[in-house]
């Protein structure tokens, strides 16, 4: 069996396949979702509907939030996040502004800038928005 390449991870399928003699110079692909991909950095505008999607922030502020009835998951450092959707359930990992003027979203965040609590705007009170404090309106 020398000179027959292996490339790590192997598969169940491909050692047996190995040990009986079959020869193979494929490269082995990872089984689909054990290793986590990178992610796509956030467009300005996610506007989605019925869906769940999930970015890296990256640069990128204001990123907008709209379309209805979506699961959207920001990752990294986010500057300015603006809420204009309906019924969104939105994660942000880090935020520094949470702009919500849509109805019904449900917005949770996980710290602001340097561990502060970030600034929060929802002028019409008809989303919830709660951080690891606890629910926070944020009227104004």
């Amino acid at each position: 069996m020398s000179g027959i390449p292996i490339r790590v991870p192997v598969t169940i399928a491909t050692a047996i396949l190995l040990m009986c003699g079959a020869s193979t110079s494929a490269a082995v692909a990872a089984p689909a979702g054990r290793w986590p991909l990178p992610l796509d950095v956030a467009p300005p505008k996610v506007d989605t509907s019925f869906s769940f999607v999930t970015y890296d922030c990256g640069d990128q502020s204001p990123i907008r939030i709209a379309g209805e009835d979506s699961n959207i998951t920001l990752y990294g450092s986010c500057g300015e996040v603006d809420v204009s959707g309906a019924a969104n359930t939105v994660n942000l990992q880090t935020v520094a502004i949470i702009n919500a003027t849509g109805t019904g979203n449900h917005i949770t965040w996980e710290k602001g800038p340097g561990g502060a609590v970030p600034q929060i705007s929802n002028p019409n009170g008809s989303n919830t928005i709660a951080g690891p404090g606890g629910f926070q309106s944020g009227r104004g």
